[in-house]
């Protein structure tokens, strides 16, 4: 079974890393020369391949996929960084490189030079006076830890529920599920989840790891478990448990109960 992140087009993984460097959408469509429609189709799309239900989440998906390969390149990072565009175009333009300036408009220039030193170096300061005193670290606190197969498996898994593929996820699944609910009755209780509304929200809460489960010794399973928010029920637990089959996950099991305290 391919990766999710694999499934991504480069135009979909670059309005992420937009995304992830801090654009919104009219920024980012700027940037990339596009409408803002094109924007959150591209975005849409990338959710729906990942399995989840904000933009955000998808970008973080990505950028720990690709920290976690180390493919990731800070030049890269974006399209063209906020205000890059313009000095390139005065680099291909000779006219304006070689362009000299005199007299009032050279002191301007100047003055705008001393500013620009003046401003970053005072940011530089308030950075570091809010870095706290301690060894350098060899990975950013800011990236978050790469998800395992087994939860990136999960939330693709549960993508097609969420978008109604209730057939696919049958057949997606395990013989240890399909050995439970039969087609019908497995569709049946899924029509009855819609009824909580479409998912606003889903957090991983815990990822188990087990060699039993009910009654089935010997194998390698991991239980992932959500904090879920719907549209009409409030919090919901989800427990996904998956089985490692070869080099692959199958969810051979799902429940969805209410977050205590919801009920």
């Amino acid at each position: 079974m391919s990766d999710p992140v694999a499934e991504l087009t480069d135009k979909e993984k670059e309005a992420l890393r937009l995304l992830l460097a801090g654009y919104d959408a009219k920024s980012s469509a700027n940037e990339l020369d596009i409408s803002v429609h094109t924007l959150n189709d591209r975005l849409r799309s990338a959710r729906r391949k990942l399995g989840v239900t904000t933009s955000k989440e998808a970008a973080r998906l990505l950028a720990s996929a690709e920290n976690g390969s180390n493919a990731s390149d800070p030049k890269s990072l974006v399209h063209n960084p906020l205000g890059v565009r313009e000095n390139q175009e005065n680099q291909d333009d000779p006219s304006a490189a070689d362009r000299s300036e005199t007299g009032i408009f050279q002191f301007a220039a100047r003055r705008k030079g001393i500013l620009i030193m003046s401003f970053t170096l005072a940011l530089s300061l308030a950075i570091l006076a809010v870095i706290p005193s301690q060894a350098p670290s060899t990975e950013s606190a800011s990236v978050a830890p790469r998800p395992s197969q087994s939860e990136l498996q999960a939330r693709r898994w549960l993508g097609l529920i969420d978008f109604g593929k209730f057939d696919e996820s049958y057949e997606e699944a395990g013989e240890a599920l399909r050995d439970q609910y039969s087609l019908g009755k497995w569709k049946f209780g899924l029509t009855l989840r819609m009824t909580k509304g479409d998912i606003q929200d889903r957090s991983l809460a815990t990822v188990t790891r087990t060699d039993e489960f009910k009654g089935r010794e010997g194998g390698e399973y991991e239980i992932v478990v959500f904090n879920s928010l719907f549209e009409y029920e409030n919090r919901q637990i989800e427990r996904v448990v998956l089985e490692r089959v070869g080099s692959e996950w199958q969810v051979v099991d799902y429940k969805i109960t209410p977050l205590e305290g919801d009920r």
